[in-house]
This record gives C-alpha cells, structure tokens and sequence, in this order.
C-alpha cells in the first residue's frame, strides 16, 4: 500500500499572513496600548514642565501693583520668552520678582547705560523730561541723579503711592524679570490682549 503524505496548506489559503511562523514574544495589544499611552504622556508632562518653566506664568495682581489697566484679583498670563528675542523698551509693563521674591507689575522707565534723576515730580532721563503720562510723579518728589548700569532697569509703578518699586528698592537687574504680560484671562468680562 502506498500512503502518500500531503503537502502541508499554504499559509496564505488559512488566512495566516505571517507566512505560517507563528510570532512569539513582543507586546501583546493591550501591551502596546500601555506603551503608546505611556509615551504620550511623557511628551504631555515634558511640554507642560517646558511651558510652565521657560514658556509662560500666570500671575493674579494683587493689590500692591498699583498699574493702571489692572485691578486687583485680575489673572495675567505673562510671556516668559518675550525678552529671548526683544529688548527691553521704556514704557512697557514687566512681570517682576521684589527683593523679597514675590512677583508685580511694574513700568520700566530708564534703562541701562541712562541717567535718571526725578525732579520736582518730573522723570528725566540723561536730562530730558518724560512727556508720557508715568513720566508725572508727586510734585514734592525728587530723587537722583543716578547712572544705571548695564544689566539693570527703573522700574515705577503707575500711581504715585506705592511703596514697592525702584524708589524704594534701587535700579533691578534684568534677571529679576519674569517676563512680559501677554493676556488677562480672568475675570471673563476683563479678558483682553495687552
């Protein structure tokens, strides 16, 4: 008697398109899954970290800041990249850290390498009086003259009163600078480009 001994099926007529080797080892779907979400979720938690370290902050004023266009309890979100790619400018209103480390908001009004000196109420610099609206102090106020060295800024808060600025403090290195405000976002009737 002959037997005859048959040709083994073709992978492909059982529908195994793995060529009939059947895969041993590597993550199973559920495992993939984990692997997927895990990584996921460390890029999320990296650019979080990232954002919040170098990318931007978000500051409630308080009210000690005294600027005008802010009211206290405002949400602020402050544009930490700002000063990578743009000189500081008299005018502009920064996000900084006091002497004792709380942050504010303050108008920086001299800048490194210029003369300040306030006069009877009247901001100068290297002998010219400001015309702009925070260029006006009390009347009785004088301070100065004094050189600003590079690296440091003036800054004034806005209305007169306030105790916490470079009168009391002195020039402030850039370092102490958070950043630029970019956008209030709270309360929702306030919400506004800066």
């Amino acid at each position: 008697m002959r037997t005859s001994i048959s040709e083994p099926e073709p992978a492909a007529s059982r529908g195994d398109t793995t060529g009939g080797v059947q895969k041993v080892g590597g993550p199973s779907v559920t495992g993939r899954r984990v692997l997927v979400f895990s990584g996921v979720l460390v890029a999320v938690l990296f650019t979080v970290f990232f954002l919040k370290t170098y990318g931007a902050a978000y500051y409630t004023v308080d009210a000690a800041t005294m600027m005008k266009g802010f009211e206290e309890g405002d949400g602020v979100v402050i544009n930490r990249f700002h000063y990578y790619f743009h000189q500081y400018r008299r005018g502009e209103v920064v996000c900084l850290r006091t002497p004792d480390g709380a942050p504010t908001l303050r108008r920086i009004v001299c800048l490194p390498g210029e003369v300040l000196e306030i006069r009877r109420g009247r901001v100068m610099i290297n002998g010219a009086a400001l015309e702009e609206a925070f260029g006006k102090r009390d009347a009785k106020l004088s301070y100065g003259p004094v050189y600003l060295y590079p690296g440091y800024v003036f800054v004034l808060a806005d209305r007169g009163g306030a105790k916490q600025d470079s009168l009391t403090w002195g020039a402030v290195h850039v370092r102490t600078i958070i950043g630029k405000p970019l956008v209030v976002v709270w309360p929702p009737r306030r919400k506004r480009l800066l």
